[in-house]
């Protein structure tokens, strides 16, 4: 399991984004790489976790 935190106040969830957008596109490859994922409230910011296949 790998996990990762952020202060940002929007929750997780994957972005729309253009083919053409520099950014936005984190939890869209966590969510099409990984096996399973989700995130928590943690004091002001977020926790997202993830699980890979080997």
């Amino acid at each position: 399991m790998v996990t990762f935190g952020n202060s940002a106040p929007i929750p997780q969830v994957p972005a729309q984004v253009g083919p053409f957008s520099e950014g936005g596109r984190g939890l869209w490859l966590v969510r099409e790489l990984s096996t399973a994922w989700g995130w928590w409230q943690e004091g002001q910011g977020r926790t997202v976790w993830f699980d890979l296949e080997p």
